[in-house]
């Protein structure tokens, strides 16, 4: 009996042998133990201060950046100089721009005589400054106008003056395609005061 059903199982078997030989070989289950290691991605590391791209300005954009001493400000300026035709610059010290010729740079200096003609009895007004700045705004391609200058205006002449003025400053970024960059000391208003110029602006880092 067990002689009898073994040969009416051979058939089967012999068939079940052909496929196996005939089939394309199997990958051992440790053949990815064997192969090499596949390269590790490189690590692009986290974006921080130090390694994120300067603040780019846009054409009609305004940013006010809240620091002590004008530092992070001046960095954004100098990265963006090459994106507008000319530049405006109102400050007590202006600072340097490497690379911008003197032919393309405005200088509005405020807290002594005023540079570009101004009168030698004493700083240029905000009225002054704004009258100034028409002919680089509104000429084609607009400007990138820096200005570190709020706290010696509010002092000098009034916080409701240096408000207006900062508000006719953004309102010509806009309507010239001109950008408008501040720095500016947070400790020298109150925090009301403070968020009444912010509110002023598009961005403020």
């Amino acid at each position: 009996m067990l002689t009898a059903s073994r040969l009416a199982r051979l058939s089967e078997e012999v068939e079940l042998k052909r496929k196996s030989l005939l089939a394309p070989p199997r990958r051992p289950a440790w053949g990815s133990l064997l192969r090499p290691p596949a390269p590790a991605r490189p690590w692009s590391g986290l974006v921080t201060a130090a390694t994120a791209p300067p603040f780019r300005l846009l054409p009609g954009h305004s940013l006010l950046v809240r620091e002590e001493r004008p530092a992070r400000a001046v960095e954004i300026l100098r990265a963006n100089v090459a994106a507008f035709p000319r530049v405006a610059v109102v400050s007590m010290r202006p600072p340097e721009i490497p690379g911008l010729p003197t032919d393309h740079r405005l200088d509005l200096t405020v807290g002594g005589p005023g540079s570009a003609g101004a009168s030698d009895q004493g700083s240029l007004t905000p009225g002054e400054i704004s009258g100034r700045l028409r002919d680089p705004t509104e000429a084609p391609g607009g400007a990138l106008v820096y200005v570190d200058a709020l706290e010696f205006l509010a002092t000098e002449h009034s916080l409701d003056t240096m408000v207006k003025f900062v508000h006719w400053l953004v309102t010509q970024a806009q309507e010239t395609g001109s950008a408008l960059l501040v720095s500016f000391d947070p400790r020298s208003l109150d925090v009301r005061d403070v968020s009444r110029l912010e509110r002023a602006f598009e961005s403020v880092l």
